[in-house]
Parts: C-alpha cells; sequence; structure tokens
C-alpha cells in the first residue's frame, strides 16, 4: 500500500487496518456484505468521535448502500482524516489506540472462511 509522504496514519493503526483488509479481501462475497453493516457502524462511530468532522456522518449515513469492497475505501478514508485531525500528540496516541481496538475488535468478529479438516 502506497502512504502519502506525510501519512498521518500511525503505523499501529495502519497495521490493523491493513491486516483488517486482508482479513476482510479473503472473505467469500456473501460473508462480506453480510458484515458491510458493522464495517458501516465503525466507520460512522470513528468519524462521529471527532468534533469537526461529526458533519461528515450524515454524508456517510446517505450513502450506506455501499458495496463490501466500497466500506473499506471509506473506513480507510475516516480514518485518515481522523488522525490527521488531532496535531496534539497525547490525543493522537489516544485515539490511535481507540482505533487500533476497534479494528481488531472489527476484524476477530469476522465470519472464519476456513473448511474443516478433511473438506
Amino acid at each position: 500500500m502506497n502512504h502519502p509522504p506525510h501519512d498521518p496514519v500511525p503505523e499501529s493503526v495502519r497495521g490493523e487496518l491493513e491486516r483488517l483488509i486482508t482479513r476482510w479481501a479473503s472473505l467469500p462475497y456473501d460473508q462480506a456484505l453480510a458484515c458491510v453493516q458493522d464495517v458501516w457502524e465503525l466507520a460512522t462511530s470513528v468519524a462521529a468521535s471527532d468534533p469537526t468532522h461529526r458533519d461528515t456522518v450524515p454524508a456517510l449515513e446517505e450513502s450506506c448502500a455501499v458495496t463490501p469492497a466500497a466500506v473499506m475505501q471509506v473506513l480507510t478514508a475516516v480514518i485518515y482524516d481522523q488522525c490527521a485531525a488531532h496535531t496534539d500528540k497525547d490525543a493522537r496516541d489516544q485515539a490511535a489506540s481507540q482505533i487500533c481496538a476497534q479494528l481488531s475488535e472489527l476484524r476477530s468478529g469476522l465470519p472464519s472462511n476456513m473448511l474443516p479438516l478433511g473438506q
């Protein structure tokens, strides 16, 4: 993944996001489609957590008929904006910690697409 020259997304968040995207890409379409709402809720939650970006939430809600591929792009953009909004190191670190936990929780809640042994 190419990163902007001054990527505001901390490495910890970038790593969790990349793990989620990789896991998401491995899901069969029907399973990913069933989980779109969970990703969407995380994107709107991240956007709403910053007072300067709360105006993006209605726009996100209006375009909620996104595909499994598009919802990851939306989540990535919202996380980028959220990280860029924090100029204070402590606030940025706190936001990064929270976002990492949310991404990890979402990833661990995705359905397993592995077949049982012997099949």
